[in-house]
């Protein structure tokens, strides 16, 4: 699940996302998600 937040909850001209994560998901699922958020802060944010 993700919700998002938006002014006035953050800075003006910033997002965040919250991910909340399942007990029964599988070490599978955890590491393609973790996966997908590394790609994501790499290519935004040359992490």
């Amino acid at each position: 699940r993700v919700g998002c937040f938006r002014p006035p909850s953050v800075p003006d001209g910033r997002s965040r996302l919250r991910l909340t994560a399942r007990a029964d998901l599988g070490e599978p699922e955890l590491a393609r998600t973790a996966a997908a958020l590394a790609a994501v802060a790499h290519a935004g944010w040359g992490v």
